[in-house]
């Protein structure tokens, strides 16, 4: 966990405040794909493990046509949306620059960004990743519209129409559960699973975190609990599931 001083800097506390009650983001494996980084050639592709139970996901994308213009795209995979903000206050205290400057309003929970005479870099929060999309070669680039389209992709739904979904039975809940109960969700994905492929899960009326490896949802009013989950390929239609969970 950052340091004091670092979480007041940056009012970490703030920021943990805007993670909303009543629904949630969680993503597993998401990369970005050619396509999100203007048909760029990825040159790395790296998992390491990082801090606690956090992931980091790393690609470096060149681009084809100026060998000196090169973009750093690191994912930290977080157990939860909170632990996505200490994440990125994390990675801020490790940052050189002595204070960053606040990023876009609307750019995820929250965002930091490079001055100008540094080389540009975003920070930023969605559901549980903290993101940095970095210029990494000789020449600057540009890497704001990059951190828009990611934060813009993993926000959407992918339901062109119902029927060019793949049903597949890959989420399992209970169907009553008390509030303040956390309820499993019990996902069951397919063997094969193409190259880049990744989770995303939408929640509606609760949070969502991973405890001891285990998706869980709950929450603390009664009501139902909304769950949508999504396993999305490169170039094929997203396999989908719901589930409905009544909270009472």
């Amino acid at each position: 966990m950052a340091d004091q001083a670092i979480r007041e800097l940056y009012r970490i506390d703030k920021i943990l405040q805007r993670i909303p009650e009543d629904r949630g983001e969680f993503f597993a494996g998401f990369l970005p794909w050619t396509e999100d980084v203007g048909d760029w050639t990825r040159s790395a592709r790296e998992t390491f493990a990082a801090r606690g139970d956090r992931k980091l996901l790393r690609t470096i994308w060149d681009n084809p046509e100026d060998r000196e213009s090169r973009v750093l795209i690191d994912v930290v995979e977080c157990v939860s949306a909170a632990d996505a903000v200490e994440a990125l206050a994390d990675r801020l205290e490790a940052n050189q620059l002595a204070e960053i400057p606040e990023g876009p309003e609307a750019l995820g929970l929250g965002s930091f960004q490079h001055p100008e005479l540094a080389p540009p870099a975003l920070f930023y929060v969605h559901g549980n990743l903290a993101i940095t999309v970095t210029s990494f070669g000789r020449k600057p680039v540009e890497v704001s519209n990059i951190a828009r389209r990611l934060d813009a992709k993993l926000g959407e739904r992918p339901i062109p129409a119902d029927t060019f979904l793949r049903a597949y039975p890959m989420l399992q809940a209970q169907l009553h559960a008390k509030p303040g109960d956390e309820v499993v969700l019990r996902l069951n994905l397919p063997t094969r699973k193409a190259e880049d492929s990744y989770l995303k899960v939408f929640v509606t009326g609760g949070t969502i975190a991973r405890r001891e490896g285990k998706l869980v949802t709950h929450s603390n009013a009664a009501g139902q609990i909304e769950v949508e989950a999504f396993l999305v390929e490169p170039g094929a239609e997203a396999y989908a599931a719901t589930s409905t969970i009544i909270v009472r």
